[in-house]
């Protein structure tokens, strides 16, 4: 889908939030069909990708097992995609579909979905790495002291499935850090052996593929029952055939539940972050040197003082506010505005790197190619899928409704700690990053600072 005018610019992850939130009555999609030896991963998918008005775009979207439905791009013409090779599992296949709902000015786009048609692959090639085949697997959690420095620690070892160099977590140890997150340590033999020997402990382990890299990660809960102030962790795998240790360790914290809660506030709420800008004042100090009467001396003097200041800074609220969540959301609303194919595509890679950010991995291993338009489709549809299970991870009980709630509602704690935040904003400890399409001029910043955690 090419992207000539602002009508059509908007992402497909996007659209699916848009179809999640209303029920309006939209245009039939007519489901794909499948030829040739299905069984043999061998087939071709058909559909129909006509795109006359009010119909601004169609697409394939894929599925293995239970996993998440992907677009499927092709450098084939788009309509006719081919497939060999498939490995043994069952495929589902639907047509999305993107329509221009001109009846509603507030809601301008449609999307729905055919239903299904699925494959079923038996004679391919066998594999241990299908989705379905990797939620199987089973893992256990030790809490130890690794590097004596009385922090606990945490063990996590693959009891059964898969390969122990297939890419997926097998065996890792996860240093605690002072302020109660976990970093990934480089063990050795003797380090495993040790770990491996303490205490099991009972945490809610899930497997699911967070990051879409075919690789199963791991989300532990109920971890501060055992490990006092630890949040619940995303543990990613590596995707590495020589390393069964895990990549990195995120918390799932106030903090993730604060960015996902300010992503999926600004889907839903019109100029949502509005709710959160407030006027703060700051004082500050000007070295002045010069000439004064003394008194004392009757006389004019040179000396230096100070003189006080005071001037209203506007920022967004760090208390209801994170970094990343303010980042997706000014990135998107670029994205909505882009103009021609070079914007859309350069703001896409920003946001895909922002959910990176999010996520707490580098992208770049599996980076698209984001001067094909094809996938900066795929991309986009990727992040959607992550936004949407991080979402639930995080804890957010509302992800595709009306946000989080209102300063109005929380005036007292959302005044709690801008002191600390103008603090540090005065000693340089605090970036202010312009944020915004506005001219400099006009751009409003955003406090930022440790103090402002809940």
């Amino acid at each position: 889908m090419e992207i000539h005018k602002k009508s059509t610019s908007f992402p497909i992850f996007f659209v699916l939030l848009l179809a999640s939130m209303f029920s309006l009555n939209a245009v039939a999609v007519s489901p794909p069909t499948v030829s040739g030896n299905q069984a043999s991963g061998d087939y071709v998918v058909n559909y129909n990708y006509g795109a006359s008005y009010p119909i601004l775009a169609t697409w394939l979207e894929e599925r293995l097992d239970s996993g998440p439905w992907t677009v499927v791009t092709d450098s084939a013409q788009m309509g006719t995609i081919s497939f060999s090779g498939k490995v043994n599992g069952t495929y589902q296949y639907r047509v999305g579909q993107l329509e221009d709902s001109y009846y509603n000015y507030q809601i301008p786009f449609l999307v729905s979905w055919s239903s299904a048609v699925t494959v079923v692959v038996t004679g391919g090639a066998p594999s241990d790495m299908a989705y379905s085949v990797q939620l199987t697997y089973s893992y256990e959690a030790r809490k130890g002291d690794i590097n004596a420095d009385g922090l606990q620690d945490l063990y996590i070892k693959r009891t059964s499935g898969g390969a122990s160099n297939n890419g997926v977590i097998f065996e890792t140890i996860l240093t605690q850090q002072a302020d109660n997150t976990f970093s990934v340590l480089s063990a050795n033999a003797s380090q495993k052996a040790t770990a491996a020997s303490w205490s099991t402990i009972n945490v809610d382990i899930k497997s699911a593929d967070l990051n879409i890299d075919g690789f199963v990660d791991l989300v532990i809960k109920d971890l501060s029952t055992h490990i006092p102030n630890a949040a619940n962790q995303l543990i990613f795998s590596s995707g590495s055939s020589s390393n069964g240790q895990a990549s990195v360790a995120t918390p799932l914290g106030s903090q993730m539940r604060k960015t996902m809660t300010n992503i999926s506030g600004s889907f839903s709420v019109p100029n949502y972050f509005d709710q959160f800008m407030i006027q703060i004042p700051v004082t500050y100090q000007v070295l002045v040197c010069g000439y004064y009467y003394d008194y004392f001396y009757e006389g004019l003097v040179y000396g230096c003082w100070y003189d006080f200041y005071t001037t209203t800074v506007t920022a967004y609220d760090g208390n209801f506010m994170s970094q990343e969540g303010l980042n997706f959301g000014f990135a998107w609303a670029d994205l909505a505005q882009a103009d021609t194919d070079a914007e859309f595509r350069t703001t896409a890679e920003l946001l895909y790197d922002v959910v990176g950010t999010v996520l707490g991995i580098d992208f770049g291993k599996d980076r698209p190619d984001f001067n094909n338009q094809n996938a900066v489709e795929e991309a986009l549809a990727k992040i959607w899928a992550i936004l949407s299970d991080l979402c639930g991870e995080a804890g957010v009980t509302e992800c595709i409704s009306q946000g989080s709630q209102t300063v109005d509602e929380e005036v007292l704690h959302s005044v709690t700690g801008l002191q600390n935040c103008t603090d540090q904003l005065l000693s340089g400890q605090a970036p202010l990053p312009s944020t915004g399409t506005a001219p400099e001029a006009e751009k409003t910043k955003l406090i930022w600072c440790p103090s402002c955690e809940e």
